[in-house]
C-alpha cells in the first residue's frame, strides 16, 4: 500500500508543507504563530482570520496570524508541544488524511553529535513528538487530527526535497557535510 508523503520544513517563522509528486507538488505555507492557552478569536468581514485552538499532551495552544505569538527560537522547539501543534495545524490546512507519512527535519546541531554520528535519542524524541495526538477544539467538541503512520526524520532543510507516494520503496539516500566530514544517510 502506498501512502501520501507530506514534507515539512518547520521553521521558526513559517511552517512549509509540500505534498504531491515532484512534477505536481502542492505547497502550503503558514506562519509559525501560536500562543499557549485558549485565545479563540473571530473576525468580521471577508479578510477576517479565525484562530484555532488545539489540545495536546503538554498544553493547549491557540494558532492564528493575529496573535501575540510565542517565540519559537528556543533550543527544544523541534521537540516541543508548540512545534507539534504548529505542524498539525499546517497538515490540517494541507488536507492530510490518514494514512499519511511525514518527513520533518531536525536542526543539524540536534541531528548530529559532535563526532558526526546521528543523535538517535534526539531523532527518536522528534519522531515521538509527531506521533503524539493533537485535538482541534470545535463547537461540537474536540476532534482528533490524523497522526502520521510513519515519521521520517532528516537533517533540517533536506525535507523539502522529499517526494510523495513512498509506497514500499527503500529509503532515499542523501549526503551531508558536517564539520568537514562527508556523512551518507537515509531516512530513519
Amino acid at each position: 500500500m502506498s501512502i501520501n508523503l507530506f514534507s515539512c520544513d518547520d521553521g521558526f517563522g513559517d511552517i512549509k508543507i509540500r505534498q504531491g509528486d515532484p512534477d505536481h507538488r502542492i505547497r502550503h505555507t503558514l506562519p509559525s504563530r501560536a500562543q499557549s492557552g485558549d485565545w479563540y478569536q473571530a473576525g468580521l468581514g471577508t479578510a477576517a482570520e479565525e484562530s484555532a485552538v488545539y489540545e495536546t499532551e503538554g498544553g493547549t495552544f491557540t494558532v492564528g496570524e493575529s496573535l501575540q505569538a510565542e517565540d519559537t527560537r528556543f533550543s527544544d522547539y523541534a521537540v516541543s508541544p508548540l512545534n507539534r501543534v504548529l505542524i498539525s495545524h499546517a497538515l490540517r490546512h494541507a488536507g492530510a488524511r490518514a494514512p499519511f507519512a511525514l518527513a520533518v527535519g531536525l536542526p543539524l546541531r540536534d541531528y548530529f553529535r559532535a563526532n558526526g554520528t546521528p543523535n538517535e535519542g534526539r531523532i527518536a524524541a522528534k519522531r515521538q513528538n509527531h506521533l503524539t495526538p493533537v485535538r482541534l477544539r470545535t463547537i461540537d467538541g474536540p476532534v482528533d487530527l490524523p497522526v502520521p503512520q510513519v515519521v521520517h526524520i532528516l537533517p533540517q532543510s533536506l525535507v523539502v526535497a522529499m517526494g510523495a507516494d513512498i509506497g514500499e520503496r527503500e529509503c532515499p539516500q542523501a549526503m551531508a557535510y558536517f564539520e568537514n566530514r562527508r556523512i551518507p544517510f537515509g531516512l530513519i
